[in-house]
């Protein structure tokens, strides 16, 4: 027994698909098996289709991928993102390692001020 829609659609067999297949008649005859899917499906379709990714994406201080990106496959283009991602969080990582250190520093130095007032005053 399925337990969704999600898995109806998964146990149904996959349909041959030949040259001159349309998924979007597919899913328009097939609305009223699947009307949610159905729905996703309009919305996934409707989108622009590009083979480049939107410029800011690219450009989140400093370019990863140059003017060839757009014969970079998606896996590729995935893992040059990951990479600038991870070199970056190492920087602001090594950068809040110096603030908290700056800090304590900070804490260290009210405290030392504060034993020389308690001095000066006799607390």
């Amino acid at each position: 027994m399925c337990k969704n829609v999600v898995e109806r659609y998964l146990l149904e067999p996959v349909e041959r698909t030949h040259s001159n297949f349309n998924v979007l008649n597919w899913w328009s005859v097939s609305n009223a098996h699947y009307p949610i899917l159905a729905l996703v499906a309009k919305d996934v379709f409707s989108m622009p289709i590009s083979t480049v990714v939107s410029e800011p994406v690219f450009s989140s201080g400093g370019r990863v991928l140059d003017s060839f990106r757009s014969s970079l496959t998606p896996k590729m283009a995935e893992c040059l993102i990951c990479t600038q991602n991870w070199l970056q969080a190492k920087h602001r990582t090594s950068q809040l390692e110096e603030e908290i250190m700056q800090a304590q520093s900070d804490d260290s130095s009210l405290e030392n001020l504060q034993f020389v007032e308690d001095a000066d005053t006799g607390k």
